[in-house]
């Protein structure tokens, strides 16, 4: 939490402090990404990334975005018993960013940010079963629905790339390839250790998801110094 408080304000600082004819940079992009683990099905995302140079080849800024997750895990033991665990769940995300450029002619940039997420939407549900009779009180075949199992508040990392392709003026085409990382879990800590009992191993992989996304949009590019600037950073 301080480190993601220090870095906030650190970027604050820099925004407020940096004059002069840096470019400016407006991204508006949606996308569909995929976990590395657990996923059913692709999850859409849609934001807003804005960034001023700072130097000639770095920028900082903020992203705000909406990350949609799908997961499932399912077991079964020879028929006998098992479980699936399904949730469907998105976060409003904010994360201060810092840029660089590089390459030469700029199209191509590297980032790396720091942010918070705030649950949006919650959907899951739990169905375990045990077809043993034997001993009297073994047999059972629950489904509790999950929707309050998940973190309000959430901190996640990301990396990603992004290419900048000119149409016209000071409008480009923008594709950007991101890895989003949840440093812990997303799961509230549990007050019943029997609640994945029918699930082998530490649950604790599945609500952290590492979550790969492609991203595609227009980025406007402002400079008061060079109305034709490319997406090259500059101070």
């Amino acid at each position: 939490m301080k480190i993601l408080k220090l870095f906030f304000i650190s970027c604050l600082i820099l925004l407020g402090t940096k004059k002069g004819y840096s470019n400016t940079f407006y991204y508006l992009w949606g996308g569909m990404g995929v976990s590395n683990h657990n996923n059913y099905d692709f999850g859409a995302s849609a934001g807003l990334y804005y960034y001023k140079a700072i130097s000639s080849h770095c920028a900082i800024g903020f992203q705000g975005f909406i990350q949609e997750y799908n997961l499932e895990r399912s077991e079964s033991f020879n028929a006998v018993s098992g479980g699936v665990l399904k949730y469907r769940f998105s976060y409003d995300i904010l994360a201060p960013s810092l840029t660089v450029q590089l390459n030469r002619s700029g199209n191509l940039h590297g980032y790396f940010s720091l942010g918070a997420g705030y649950l949006q939407a919650s959907q899951g549900f739990l169905h375990q079963w045990n077809n043993v009779f034997f001993p009297i009180g073994s047999y059972y075949n629950t489904v509790i629905f999950e929707n309050d199992d998940l973190k309000q508040f959430i901190f996640r990392i990301g990396i990603g790339f992004t290419e900048y392709y000119k149409l016209f003026g000071k409008v480009h085409l923008t594709i950007t390839e991101d890895v989003g990382i949840i440093p812990g879990t997303m799961e509230k800590p549990s007050e019943n250790e029997d609640d994945y009992s029918n699930f082998k191993g530490n649950m604790h992989q599945f609500f952290s998801p590492t979550y790969f996304s492609i991203r595609a949009g227009f980025t406007l590019i402002k400079s008061k110094k060079n109305s034709g600037c490319g997406p090259a950073i500059r101070k």
